[in-house]
């Protein structure tokens, strides 16, 4: 099937190599992404995919997505790096050609100060332990209650903990602390 040129096909994908995007992309001239970058089960919990988010928008940009709606936190502040995730993913829409990394330190020290560099040690020890837990792949809130996942080891908590406090000593202003 090939869409007349003033319909906007969407698709609610999972990311890079979705077969969906990909054959759309080849038909469709007005290709959209339904993203979803939060798991909505376990708001809080940690969910370590900031060093997906900017490689799948250049994914879909790739692939033909002419647009895209993130959904993540929509229900108020509090899910983990919220602001920096908006940041990263505001940029790459913008300009798929950044480098996702350059934007992610960018934002940890504009808006973390000195704490910022902890906040980056913090991010990539997550990545790390989701890394670690192979197979395991993130998910945006499924039938299971629990809020757990493989990746949240004691090893990995406990470090992530210690390096959010050293950010938050190293810190001078009480709006970067919270």
């Amino acid at each position: 099937t090939k869409p007349l040129p003033n319909v906007v096909v969407q698709v609610a994908s999972s990311g890079i190599g979705d077969p969906r995007i990909q054959a759309w992309g080849k038909v469709c001239r007005q290709l959209f992404v339904w993203d979803y970058w939060v798991d909505f089960k376990h708001f809080v919990q940690p969910y370590p995919n900031y060093f997906h988010l900017g490689p799948n928008i250049q994914w879909y940009h790739a692939n033909g997505v002419s647009g895209m709606y993130a959904e993540g936190d929509g229900w108020g502040s509090g899910g983990e790096l919220d602001a920096l995730k908006t940041y990263l993913i505001l940029e790459m829409m913008w300009d798929t050609t950044q480098v996702p990394e350059l934007l992610m330190a960018e934002f940890a020290e504009a808006y973390y100060g000195e704490g910022g560099v902890f906040v980056e040690q913090y991010m990539e020890t997550m990545h790390q332990a989701l890394l670690d837990a192979h197979p395991y792949n993130l998910t945006t809130g499924g039938s299971n209650d629990a809020p757990t996942a493989p990746f949240l080891r004691p090893g990995a908590l406990l470090t992530a903990v210690s390096l959010l406090k050293q950010g938050t000593a190293v810190t001078t202003t009480e709006l970067r602390r919270q």
